[in-house]
């Protein structure tokens, strides 16, 4: 998926189209999954790491507006969570 294929999901989805999200995960989901794999080395809570980094770009989304890199931001919730 190209950078303005997932910026765009990201802007409808601040515009209110819940379904955008899907998207988002979609595109994001297996990298964070391989890299929360690389730290916890344990499947189980790698997804539950990478499906709580979802919950909290979900909870916290509007902070999104000033992310210039939407993937970095979304790594570093994933990173916070590992450690």
């Amino acid at each position: 998926m190209r950078k303005r294929q997932i910026e765009g999901f990201i802007e409808q989805w601040l515009r209110g189209d819940e379904l955008a999200f899907n998207g988002v995960v979609d595109h994001y989901y297996h990298q964070m999954l391989d890299f929360a794999l690389q730290m916890v080395r344990n499947r189980e809570d790698a997804e539950e790491l990478v499906m709580n980094s979802f919950l909290k770009l979900w909870q916290y989304k509007r902070r999104l507006v000033d992310v210039s890199k939407p993937d970095e931001y979304l790594f570093g919730i994933l990173r916070q969570g590992i450690m």
